[in-house]
């Protein structure tokens, strides 16, 4: 039911993400708090931030995004637009 519901939440903010993009980024915000390292989840949440002109929220969402990854050795990029711009499974490093 869980991931259900996690996923029904994520469809439908990716469609408000056009006509409400704060809406989008609470609902991702959810999702993220859900989901830590749920990676779909953290961009919903960053492209709706970032369309909603929410720049300080969506530099401190990665930074602590990255910092909790981190944590259990996974690497972000440095910068929340390389993120963006990187398809998913193509930028995770590990620390050796």
């Amino acid at each position: 039911v869980r991931e259900t519901l996690h996923l029904a939440l994520r469809l439908r903010s990716e469609t408000l993400l056009q006509t409400d993009p704060i809406e989008a980024a609470r609902a991702g915000r959810l999702l993220c708090e859900a989901d830590p390292y749920d990676l779909e989840s953290l961009r919903l949440t960053l492209r709706a931030l970032r369309a909603s002109a929410n720049h300080k929220s969506l530099t401190r969402t990665f930074r602590r995004a990255r910092e909790r990854l981190l944590e259990i050795g996974e690497v972000l990029p440095e910068r929340w637009i390389d993120f963006l711009e990187t398809p998913i499974g193509t930028f995770i490093g590990t620390i050796a």
